[in-house]
């Protein structure tokens, strides 16, 4: 995973990385803690993600409700990989995270 970087005037963006399993979670938790606590809002990069745990997910998850519920900020998940989309589909988690779905044919 990558620092979280200002990327010209857009939101600040965190860089996923291609493999994101249980070993991520801390240092992903670390991130989103950090950029919530900024009081801006903050665009995930979901492009090279090749496979990402539940439990990542489901971080992501936790981090888009608590910005949403600030009101301050948005946390929004931006070109997610067909891998990223279709594991948060398989797991019931694309809405909650605001993706489309990836159809199976």
């Amino acid at each position: 995973m990558s620092d979280i970087e200002a990327v010209g005037t857009d939101l600040p963006r965190m860089a996923l990385s291609a493999i994101l399993d249980t070993t991520e979670v801390a240092d992903m938790k670390q991130e989103l803690l950090a950029a919530a606590q900024a009081g801006g809002g903050l665009d995930v990069d979901a492009s090279a993600v090749q496979r990402i745990s539940s439990l990542c997910l489901q971080l992501l998850v936790c981090a888009k409700q608590s910005f949403a519920a600030s009101g301050k900020a948005e946390l929004q998940i931006v070109n997610p990989s067909e891998n990223f989309t279709q594991t948060a589909s398989a797991l019931a988690l694309a809405d909650a995270l605001d993706i489309k779905r990836v159809s199976n044919g």
